[in-house]
Formats: structure tokens, C-alpha cells, sequence
């Protein structure tokens, strides 16, 4: 069952190179871990109405999914992003919200307002004290724009 042929000797160089550097990632997870617990941590002594999603189940180390009530995602965005942290909403360009989301549970309006937001090895303490500081701001603009007689702020696409 064995053919005869020269062994992909650059291949195997380059799978004993990338093994090196997963595995670099792989000592690098618990300090991410520990980074994007402090981002959570930060975010809901600072803000009220966040929930972590999945807080207290096992997870990847370098994302941070969170609900910010009385805000939207979108409108959070807008604010975020140009300000230099990005985000994601699983359900800004569709119209429904996002299945992963709602099957865990989430109701509409928890699924609309909530972002992903994700670390990597490169990332330091004091961007997520950054980050921390732009979405409690972010978080108070929104709020402050929106009342029981506005309605949340839901941002319009042609």
C-alpha cells in the first residue's frame, strides 16, 4: 500500500515551522483568557445591563460576546468602529436575527443588542482598557439618544 517518491521535504519543514507557532498560540490562550475575562469584568462594573453570553461556559479564549440592553448593536457600531475598535453583530445584514444567538436562548431584542468583539495574541492590556472606555461611552450616547418616546436607534440601509 506504499508508493515509492521523494518525502515533501518543504512541506514537512513548513508543518514543523506552523506546529512552532500554534503552539505559541496555544501558551498565549490562557493570558488572552485572562484579557478578555478583565474586558468583561470592566464592562459590567461600568455599565449597567451588559450580560456576557456564555459567561460561565467553556469557550474560546479570544471572544467576548455581550448583550448591552437598551442599546442596539448597529447603533453601537457606528460610534465603535470609527472610534477604532471593531465589532461584529451576527444579524446586521439580515433581517432576521441570528439563529446561533436565538437558539441559545436569546430573545429578539437581546440578539439586536448584542456585539462580538475578539482579542488576539497581540493584544495588551491597555487596549482593553481602551476598549473598555469606548464602549461605556458608546453605551452612554446611545442611551442618552433614546428614550420610551424615541424607541431604540435602529440604523436604515437602502
Amino acid at each position: 500500500g506504499l508508493r515509492s517518491g521523494t518525502e515533501n521535504v518543504p512541506g514537512i519543514i513548513g508543518f514543523g515551522a506552523a506546529a512552532r507557532v500554534a503552539l505559541r498560540h496555544v501558551e498565549e490562550a490562557g493570558r488572552v483568557r485572562r484579557l478578555r475575562d478583565s474586558f468583561e469584568f470592566s464592562l459590567a462594573q461600568a455599565v449597567d445591563g451588559v450580560t456576557v453570553h456564555s459567561g460561565a461556559a467553556e469557550r474560546i479564549p479570544n471572544t467576548s460576546n455581550l448583550a448591552f440592553s437598551g442599546c442596539t448593536a448597529e447603533a453601537l457600531m457606528l460610534l465603535l468602529e470609527p472610534a477604532g475598535l471593531p465589532c461584529s453583530a451576527c444579524h446586521t445584514v439580515q433581517p432576521m436575527p441570528s439563529h446561533v444567538l436565538a437558539a441559545m436562548g436569546l430573545s429578539d431584542g437581546e440578539v439586536r443588542s448584542s456585539l462580538r468583539f475578539s482579542l488576539s495574541f497581540t493584544t495588551t492590556e491597555e487596549e482593553v482598557r481602551e476598549a473598555v472606555r469606548l464602549v461605556t461611552e458608546a453605551v452612554g450616547k446611545v442611551r442618552r439618544v433614546q428614550s420610551s418616546r424615541t424607541g431604540p436607534v435602529f440604523v436604515y440601509r437602502p
